[in-house]
């Protein structure tokens, strides 16, 4: 049996059951991590909430650790489709992603740069730059693999299984992804990744493996430039 007959075996319909838990969890654990280290921070006579916001060990810690929670939590709610996605990563589908991938990082690459010629802000990319320092390793890890990963699950899956119309599915994930990562003109580019992200996963028969992919490889480029 070819690939293309494996493949077209493999198609079933986006389920139906509405998931909000990632949604969920994601603001959840957000909110429970910068609790815990506002309160370390507080325990070494740092009362100020503002001075507290404004550390850099302080943010980058909060980033860290709340991307490798709600790794480990999705990772093993959802380590049923981690697995059958896994499987269904044909070589077909794997081409494609890594196409589709190259092709959002050259997209990222002309809008970020259209944005600096402009003097355009980019808040977001500013603060990992300026982030970028401070638990080097830890960090890159986080930007390629973490943050994807969780961003993914939240964007994409959960969004999916609410919406089944595909193109209010790609409207409201490009829209809530690019919230995720502020508000402002640079609101754009996040956007547009979201849109391509979110065809990948929908081009892939709802394949989170290959959202991933694509995603990581942007991201990996993003770090590369920022440590390197």
């Amino acid at each position: 049996m070819d690939e293309n007959n494996v493949e077209n075996q493999q198609k079933v319909k986006p389920t139906t059951k509405k998931d909000f838990k990632p949604i969920i969890l994601y603001f959840v654990v957000q909110v429970l991590v910068s609790l815990i280290l506002s309160f370390v921070w507080m325990a070494r006579g740092v009362l100020d909430s503002n001075a507290i916001l404004e550390d850099p060990t302080f943010m980058s810690l909060y980033l860290i650790f709340y991307g490798l929670t709600t790794t480990i939590i999705f990772s093993v709610l959802y380590r049923q489709k981690l697995a059958n996605d896994f499987k269904k990563l044909t070589k077909k589908k794997l081409g494609f992603t890594v196409l589709a991938g190259v092709g959002i990082v050259l997209m990222n690459f002309v809008v970020y740069s259209l944005f600096k010629n402009f003097n355009i802000p980019t808040e977001n990319q500013d603060t990992l730059t300026s982030l970028a320092d401070m638990f080097k390793l830890p960090y890159f890890f986080t930007l390629v693999f973490f943050f994807p990963f969780t961003e993914e699950f939240v964007c994409r899956y959960s969004l999916r299984t609410i919406f089944s119309n595909k193109i209010a599915f790609v409207l409201v994930s490009s829209i809530v992804f690019a919230l995720l990562h502020g508000l402002g003109v640079a609101s754009i580019l996040y956007f547009l990744l979201g849109v391509g992200f979110s065809l990948v996963y929908i081009k892939s028969d709802d394949n989170i493996i290959c959202s991933f992919i694509a995603h990581a490889l942007n991201n990996l480029v993003g770090a590369i430039s920022l440590f390197f």
